[in-house]
């Protein structure tokens, strides 16, 4: 038996089943998260992230299972500590933005020479990380249909004259992303 903690009490070792079970549900989290990131970092289908999450949240109480008993049976500090380290970088990475503008470092290049030939396609495309799924152009603008949208149709506009007068019957809005990059987003 090892000595372990500040009182120097006993420590069991911890089981065979126990570390396979800690380990198996941390290779979870972490595919889970890096997936995550994937998906927020090239615009993918807003509805991998929300099953990401929930299968998330059944590995949190899978973890909080093994976690408890672990600190409890086997003191197993450092084990137990992986799963919640690898989502709380997961979540800063995701909701500072990080992930989102490293994907658009990573394509801006790309869609940017596909922008200059604008030429107008039907059909999912890669053009960076993204996933384009239609290439609109109208003669001043260049707008390229991510599948990013979960009802509503998103993407991203070239227009280096600025984005055209709000019209509210036309139900596509831009918000201004990088120079003459926009975000659009239509309104279904």
């Amino acid at each position: 038996m090892a000595y372990g903690g500040e009182s120097g009490a006993l420590r069991r070792p911890a089981t065979k089943w126990w570390l396979i079970t800690t380990v198996a549900v941390a290779a979870l989290v972490e595919f889970c998260c890096a997936a995550l990131v994937w998906f927020v970092a090239s615009d993918g289908w807003a509805g991998y992230p929300l099953i990401l999450t929930s299968v998330l949240l059944v590995s949190a109480v899978l973890w909080a299972i093994c976690a408890l008993f672990g600190l409890v049976r086997y003191r197993a500090h450092l084990l137990s500590a992986v799963a919640p380290l690898l989502v709380a970088v997961t979540v800063a990475v995701v909701y500072s933005g990080a992930a989102e503008r490293s994907g658009w470092q990573l394509s801006k290049g790309s869609l940017e020479a596909a922008a200059v030939e604008c030429a107008e396609r039907s059909g999912p495309d890669r053009i960076g990380l993204y996933t384009v799924e239609l290439i609109e152009s109208d003669g001043r603008e260049c707008r390229f249909y991510t599948d990013g949208g979960l009802i509503d149709r998103v993407g991203f506009a070239y227009l280096p004259d600025g984005p055209p007068p709000e019209h509210q019957s036309s139900g596509t809005t831009y918000r201004q992303y990088d120079g003459s990059w926009y975000r659009l987003v239509v309104r279904m």
